[in-house]
């Protein structure tokens, strides 16, 4: 198959595999592609098709996969950008460390890249810092980046502003986004100059939060902004807010593979901030360790008791009070999106409460919410 024919096949192909099932698409590569030996251009055509209905169809592990099959007996072109495909991959999924042993690779043994081509990579790494919430070299790689001459490149600069807010430059990324016209970087810029104020921890507080308020937002730039809140509750001692702040940093996640976190809040993670906060109440008049009938007694109906539920929920030996005190912390949690979101994240299944250890109610609850929220 020559080139042209290539091209082509390519053209023809590819609407019809971004609309077609994936399944139907690799049965029509398994018929239709040569043999490797026959037809080298050929085979290499129907698998670039095989990659893209991978990622149309968001299986990424399965195209990284794939692309660890391939041998050195492919043209440079093909296993060029079937590795940049692979990196892409690896960010997609979360994978930062991987996809950068890609991307090196890239970069060290190809010595025929173009400045385009080498750009882009260099990109992808700054990417893979982020997802590895290594804010300090994304921060190095980026500012390099920009003084080898691509200070005006788009994609380069979202993440330069990124890598500045992580590293708390506070100043130096409210200058970079004041040239910005995006909605969500108008956002930003005003949160950085938030935090550049260093006003007073109430001021900040009321300022980020009516910012967040907006429907409209980015989902990584509203996580970052809950985040930056459970940082500023922290150091001034405000529990209550810090957890409300963690809590809504987890319902904002909406990619495992974010690009403004300093770092990836889990449902573990929420579950051992309210245990702390719960032993924290625990001591006020103290109460043993273990005694969960007074832990329960103790504990009241509102959203703070969740604290104090939560450490019954996990460390009691009596499956009757584990029951008891997750059906009361499942009560005081909002009835409204946000609280289903949070109820599902909590209670899928997490190491710290397996899905077999929650309570049948509550599984319904989850299963109910779900199928009513995609309605």
């Amino acid at each position: 198959m020559n080139k042209v024919r290539v091209w082509v096949l390519l053209v023809s192909m590819t609407p019809w595999c971004q609309a077609a099932d994936l399944r139907d698409t690799l049965s029509l590569i398994e018929r239709s592609q040569p043999a490797l030996a026959q037809d080298m251009i050929g085979w290499e055509a129907w698998e670039a098709i095989r990659l893209s209905a991978f990622e149309k169809a968001g299986r990424w592990a399965q195209a990284v996969d794939r692309v660890d099959l391939y041998g050195i007996q492919l043209s440079a072109d093909f296993l060029f950008d079937a590795h940049v495909r692979q990196a892409q991959a690896h960010l997609q999924l979360g994978q930062g460390t991987r996809a950068r042993v890609t991307l090196r690779g890239l970069i060290w043994n190809d010595h025929s890249l173009s400045v385009e081509q080498l750009t882009q990579l260099r990109i992808m790494v700054i990417r893979s810092y982020l997802l590895d919430q290594s804010a300090d070299d994304a921060y190095v790689a980026a500012r390099k980046l920009r003084q080898d001459g691509h200070a005006e490149d788009v994609e380069l600069t979202a993440l330069y502003i990124r890598a500045l807010l992580l590293t708390a430059r506070y100043p130096r990324a409210a200058d970079v986004l004041s040239s910005s016209q995006a909605l969500d970087d108008v956002v930003l810029l005003q949160i950085a100059n938030l935090l550049s104020e260093q006003g007073s921890t109430e001021g900040v507080w009321a300022g980020i939060s009516a910012l967040l308020a907006d429907i409209n937002l980015d989902a990584d730039v509203r996580q970052y902004g809950w985040q930056v809140l459970a940082t500023v509750a922290d150091s001034a001692g405000m529990h209550d807010e810090r957890l409300r702040a963690l809590e809504q940093a987890l319902v904002s996640t909406k990619s495992a593979a974010p690009m403004l976190a300093h770092t990836l809040i889990t449902a573990d993670d929420l579950w051992d901030a309210y245990v702390q906060a719960g032993q924290r109440l625990g001591n006020q008049p103290p109460l043993l360790l273990g005694d969960d009938a007074a832990w329960l007694a103790a504990a009241d109906d509102s959203g703070q008791a969740r604290y104090m539920l939560a450490v019954v929920a996990l460390s009691s030996a009596d499956e009757r009070f584990r029951e008891e005190a997750h059906r009361r912390l499942n009560s005081t949690i909002p009835d409204d999106i946000d609280g289903h979101a949070l109820r599902a994240l909590l209670y899928r299944g997490t190491a710290r409460v397996p899905y077999l250890m929650v309570p049948e109610s509550i599984r319904l609850q989850v299963a109910r919410e779900s199928v009513y929220e995609t309605l």
